[in-house]
């Protein structure tokens, strides 16, 4: 990677201010707003035509990379677990920056696209989320006993929401506007129709909705003498939307360092 040259680091630049901007929004709303593509989208075509004059090989070099990238993003498009904002801005970054970079696998190494090597810094960090939820579970289970009192779901599915889901006391609903309620009922939903919901904005906003509603009725409920118990122990399963945006920038500033490190180790530093 040359790091010397200065439309790589106007490219990086580029990406780094999106990826940045979409950060902020991602963890203050839980999505982008659709101006951030028609601004950093736009300078895709300017890019382009700079790299064709500095370099007419460049985009046919580049054209493997780019094909592979923006199919990576097709695909994790049909996953529950990425939506389409997460998808565009891979296929983005896999655009902006079709350089290969070194991936280390354990005692391995290859070279893969910038996008994809990111893609997966990102969502070994996302992995944080996960150890919180178990965490917060574990304290839920220390303070108040069963986790799953009254719950009847697979063994397995019960192992898997201690790392993407969490108890939380039915008064403390309201205070993350980012949190949906997963548990009907005496059961919880499917893991895959519990990660739809993160996905698909429209469906998140539905239960959101409804979830407001619940939230409203247990206040009215809580402040009556008879309910005075449900403040200490009554609980429910909520999943929390994570922002993947800012994974995603903390998996580039990765790569980066890893390159800088490995720069200086060649001079010597």
């Amino acid at each position: 990677m040359v790091f010397s040259s200065p439309f790589f680091l106007l490219r990086i630049f580029i990406v780094t201010l999106f990826l940045a901007y979409a950060s902020i929004h991602d963890m203050r709303r839980r999505s982008v707003p659709d101006k951030i593509w028609y601004i950093f989208g736009g300078t895709i075509p300017f890019i382009l035509i700079y790299a064709y004059i500095l370099e007419p090989s460049y985009l046919l070099r580049a054209l493997p990379q780019i094909i592979l990238v923006t199919g990576i993003g097709v695909a994790l498009l049909i996953l529950p677990l990425f939506g389409k904002m997460d998808s565009l801005g891979i296929i983005f970054i896999g655009i902006m920056l079709p350089e290969m970079v070194l991936l280390r696998i354990g005692q391995s190494s290859l070279f893969a696209p910038f996008a994809i090597v990111a893609l997966l810094n990102g969502l070994l960090l996302s992995l944080l989320g996960g150890i919180d939820n178990l965490i917060k579970n574990l304290r839920w289970k220390l303070k108040y006993g069963s986790l799953y009192s009254n719950i009847s779901s697979p063994k397995i599915n019960k192992i898997l929401y201690l790392f993407i889901a969490r108890k939380v006391r039915i008064l403390d609903l309201e205070t993350d506007k980012f949190a949906i309620r997963i548990q009907e009922g005496n059961s919880l939903l499917r893991i895959r129709d519990m990660l739809a919901i993160g996905k698909d904005q429209s469906e998140y906003s539905s239960r959101r909705r409804n979830y407001d509603d619940q939230i409203q009725g247990v206040q009215k409920l809580s402040s009556d003498d008879n309910f005075v118990d449900l403040k200490k122990e009554d609980g429910t399963w909520v999943q929390r939307l994570l922002p993947f945006f800012p994974y995603l920038l903390l998996g580039l500033i990765a790569i980066l360092v890893g390159e800088m490190v490995g720069i200086l180790r060649i001079l010597g530093v």
